[in-house]
């Protein structure tokens, strides 16, 4: 099953994704490999009676699962805010449970080799190293979280599909019940468990596979050039500091006429030239037109043109309200994407949020 899963997740991809498939589909790589690691447990099914066998069997969720949780959030989330951040981190991770998977595949393939107290030290590794993994997959879904709750409030995003967080919030709970599973079947000690969690996880890898051939991400944070990504200025981490050789460090150490420049500039970027129809405006791409750090391009939107999210959506608003005059007999779908929102959905949405405001 595992290695259907995987020729299926590398062969597959959507239409018309196959040119960026490396930002739709950051975890394809991973989930291609993932999916072959259950194929360590073989010595199981050859010798199920075996104790080294049955300690590879038992052990090989909780080293395994809550760390390719923990991996797989950092990657998908963490490729739109700045994965190298983190990979270090997952690979360090890694070599202690590659290490020890290793290790209990040679005890189970020479069972009887090591007696009772050396099995004993497996046992007790596992414990240890798979806690270390639950600490670190725990850790991604604080990550996680805090995202969910940053691009909600703040102010980076014209359109605030552009980070997934329907999707986010349907697979933050997953580690948690993965928790529960794995740990309580090591410590159950139970062959019959065992076969419950196997099956529970073959029908919820057919639903995650399903899932993740559709990419659900909208637009990356980068710029496209006949198909070719570029990358954001910075470390491509929407909220980082760090600002291009042009900036200043203080958004106040410039001049009123600085600042009015800037603003000229923008507002013939945004207004000028309709960028504020493009779904997907990010300050990110604002910042690197007018030649200035996303961090000083923020300050300056936020203290005279009342935020980037609610000035590029006012324009929204105001192009929609003019195109509905113009096209009375246009649909709502057709209004919202005529004037630079993703969806229905979203023009909506952003109508309450301003309203809100």
């Amino acid at each position: 099953m595992g290695v259907f899963f995987s020729t299926v997740r590398w062969f597959h991809v959507c239409m018309p994704y196959q040119k960026q498939k490396d930002y739709y589909y950051p975890d394809r790589f991973l989930l291609t490999v993932f999916f072959l690691l259950p194929l360590l447990t073989f010595p199981y099914v050859l010798n199920p009676a075996g104790s080294g066998a049955w300690l590879l069997m038992k052990s090989f969720f909780p080293l395994t699962h809550l760390y390719i949780c923990a991996v797989l959030i950092l990657n998908y989330f963490g490729t739109v805010k700045s994965w190298n951040k983190w990979k270090h981190w997952a690979y360090l991770m890694g070599v202690p449970i590659a290490l020890l998977l290793l290790a209990l595949f040679l005890n189970a393939v020479f069972d009887g080799v090591l007696d009772d107290d050396h099995q004993q030290i497996l046992y007790w590794a596992t414990v240890i190293v798979g806690a270390l993994a639950s600490a670190f997959c725990f850790y991604s879904i604080i990550k996680l979280m805090q995202w969910l709750k940053q691009f909600k409030e703040a102010d980076y995003l014209s359109n605030p599909e552009d980070f997934p967080t329907v999707y986010a919030r349907k697979i933050v709970i997953i580690p948690i019940i993965e928790f529960v599973m794995v740990w309580g079947v090591f410590f159950f000690d139970s062959k019959k468990a065992m076969v419950l969690l196997n099956v529970i996880y073959v029908v919820l890898g057919i639903i995650f596979l399903l899932s993740v051939l559709h990419t659900h991400r909208k637009k990356s944070p980068s710029s496209w050039i006949d198909g070719e990504v570029l990358p954001p200025a910075g470390n491509g981490d929407l909220t980082a500091d760090n600002e291009t050789s042009s900036t200043v460090d203080d958004a106040s150490g410039l001049s009123g006429e600085k600042v009015s420049v800037i603003i000229g500039e923008i507002k013939a970027y945004v207004e000028g030239e309709k960028q504020f129809l493009n779904p997907h405006l990010s300050i990110v791409d604002v910042a690197e037109h007018c030649g200035y750090g996303r961090t000083y391009v923020s300050k300056v939107l936020t203290k005279e043109l009342g935020g980037f999210f609610s000035y590029v959506n006012a324009l929204r608003l105001e192009y929609a309200k003019k195109y509905r005059e113009d096209h009375p007999y246009a649909t709502q779908d057709e209004v919202a994407t005529a004037s630079g929102f993703s969806s229905r959905q979203t023009f909506y949405a952003v109508r309450r949020r301003m309203n809100q405001q």
